[in-house]
């Protein structure tokens, strides 16, 4: 039975629309995504410095060469990673429920609070990592077979080794997009909606390829930031580290590291909230039927 309205017609995703949106979502609410990503963002700078301290800042060629690792250490490292990862669907639930429902909704539900809503993200996000561990489990053994296969069959072919390439960039664009055509059930839980993984597939038909490019633009100011970010604390060190050919490697001081850690933290949020808005503005245009709109614009 399917999951559609009789009357259902297939949208089209404007990726570059879904794209301004998200930012403008974030940028209008710069302050409640601070706000949000307190907790979450606050235990993962502690678990990455207290992860730095209980190296000491070692090159990591010290650390495979070191001893054990204390195990009080290792046991406080892993569990304010596993508290950073859970605590941050309250704020991810959040910022789904303030682009598709607004502050109409009642501005209690856009504070950090766990819920009926977040034990279900919980649920789905399990289902989906189940998922996608299969899946990626089977790419990995295809093509290893493929690759084998074709080593035995072509040789040093040069054509068959390119096209063996392009083979598997589209098998792995595949597994991008299996993702992305699933995480619909995302911004469905945070607002309480029973939306299975199977209507996400089918919501999000003949769009794969427009969710992959709304991603791909989305992370690029991400990803040029962060780069600008590194080199600017990192700069020195790495030069000097290049310049140590054959001499022995920088260490790389540990509050350099810290300081990277804290000064990648807005980026973070940057990210994490447009790429929530990205799947909630998706779910609310190939679900629900309704407009991306602008600020000033009206339905």
């Amino acid at each position: 039975m399917s999951d559609q309205p009789p009357d259902y017609q297939q949208r089209r995703l404007p990726v570059w629309r879904t794209v301004m949106a998200s930012y403008l979502a974030l940028i209008r609410n710069a302050g409640l995504a601070l706000k949000l990503a307190a907790i979450p963002f606050g235990l993962s700078i502690a678990h990455n410095a207290y992860s730095l301290y209980a190296t000491d800042g070692a090159a990591p060629e010290e650390l495979a060469a070191g001893v054990d690792p204390d195990p009080f250490s290792a046991i406080v490292v892993l569990a304010l990673a596993i508290a950073g990862a859970l605590a941050v669907i309250p704020t991810i639930t959040a910022w789904h429920r303030l682009v598709l429902l607004g502050h109409g909704d009642g501005g209690s539900r856009l504070r950090y609070v766990v819920g009926n809503t977040e034990w279900l993200y919980f649920g789905k996000l399990i289902l989906f990592y189940i998922i996608v561990f299969l899946a990626a489990a089977a790419l990995t053994v295809g093509t290893f077979a493929a690759v084998f296969t074709l080593e035995r069959i072509a040789g040093e072919n040069v054509i068959a080794g390119l096209s063996l390439v392009v083979a598997l960039l589209l098998v792995w664009a595949f597994f991008v997009g299996l993702m992305l055509r699933l995480s619909l059930v995302f911004p469905a839980a945070a607002i309480g909606d029973r939306f299975t993984f199977r209507a996400s597939w089918r919501h999000t038909q003949g769009n794969t390829w427009r969710l992959i490019g709304a991603h791909v633009l989305a992370i690029i100011p991400v990803a040029v930031l962060t780069f600008v970010i590194t080199f600017a604390v990192l700069g020195a060190t790495v030069f000097s580290m290049i310049g140590a050919a054959g001499a022995d490697m920088p260490v790389i001081p540990v509050w350099n590291q810290v300081l990277l850690v804290v000064m990648n933290v807005p980026v973070g949020i940057v990210s994490l909230c447009v790429m929530t808005s990205i799947w909630s503005w998706s779910y609310r245009y190939l679900v629900q039927g309704e407009e991306i709109t602008l600020p000033g614009e009206r339905v």
